[in-house]
């Protein structure tokens, strides 16, 4: 897939994309290879413990409104049908993942136990991730376009500023191996959901999401086109996108801070960066379990 991208996509679309000096396509022969500028002293990522700024999320959702205006104008004969499989629903296979969520309610009980007891059927559910993530757009009305999929700190270089700190312009997207055909919502969700901590993130994420959706009609009036979803659809989207991306964020909070081979030196530092991260991730599973109440449970049984 993230060959197709960049061969076949990325040329014509207008957003932040490292620049590609060659692409060799995976085969029989060949693992296949992306050769690429360095972005070495020129942009960093946000580390997740760091969460993302207001600006940051706007400056997200004014390009991924480029993005999707792009594959709204796009004759659906030339993508829609061939990129359809979302790897990261299946990501969760119960022998390997399971005990990452159980950890993370042992981590913190009082925070995680109702989120684990609501969802704990789902925990590794290829059909919930599946609705939840990708498909649900059928359902609300929302129009196929082609999601980035991976939306998420690792993902996203940030242009430095004079002075070597992060400013809030992003430098490249990076990683579309995973991209398929989607919800126009699960992007924002996921980097709103994973990025952004709790306080910010219910501050602003309707706002965010709001100037998404303006944005989009105003690239669509520009080519001549209209859009026929209302923003309450929009929202509706992200609410069950959101409801995914919390959920594996239990995962993410548990995997990325086990803390086996902290040093001692490293040991404190880290475990305050775990309070962040797992008071993140409580705000969204409040919220999740609030949106979950809507969710028809004929989908995702």
């Amino acid at each position: 897939m993230e060959c197709d991208f960049y061969t076949r996509f990325a040329p014509n679309i207008d957003i932040p994309l490292v620049k590609m000096y060659n692409v060799t396509e995976m085969n029989k022969d060949s693992p296949g290879a992306l050769l690429m500028e360095s972005m070495v002293g020129s942009a960093d990522s946000n580390p997740l413990p760091v969460g993302a700024t207001k600006e940051m999320a706007y400056n997200i959702a004014t390009h991924l409104a480029t993005l999707y205006k792009y594959f709204l104008c796009l004759p659906q004969e030339q993508w829609v049908g061939k990129y359809t499989h979302n790897s990261i629903a299946s990501f969760c296979r119960k022998d390997q993942f399971f005990k990452y969520f159980e950890k993370v309610k042992e981590m913190k009980p009082e925070a995680f136990s109702k989120a684990f007891e609501t969802f704990e059927s789902y925990l590794c559910s290829t059909k919930f991730y599946s609705y939840v993530m990708t498909t649900v757009y059928k359902d609300i009305g929302l129009p196929v376009v082609l999601t980035h999929g991976d939306m998420w700190t690792n993902n996203l270089l940030w242009k430095k500023n004079p002075d070597g700190s992060l400013s809030n312009e992003l430098a490249v997207f990076l990683d579309w191996q995973i991209s398929h055909e989607g919800c126009l919502t699960n992007d924002i969700a996921r980097y709103m959901c994973i990025c952004m901590d709790g306080d910010v993130r219910r501050e602003h994420e309707f706002e965010v999401l709001r100037f998404m959706y303006d944005r989009i009609l105003r690239l669509m009036k520009e080519e001549g086109k209209s859009v026929d979803f209302t923003f309450e659809q929009m929202k509706q989207g992200y609410q069950a996108n959101f409801i995914g991306q919390a959920v594996q964020m239990m995962l993410l909070a548990s995997f990325l801070f086990i803390g086996k081979s902290w040093t001692d030196e490293e040991k404190p530092i880290k475990l305050a960066q775990r309070e962040k991260v797992l008071l993140r991730t409580q705000f969204a599973m409040e919220d999740a379990i609030r949106y979950f109440e809507d969710i028809p449970k004929d989908r995702v049984e």
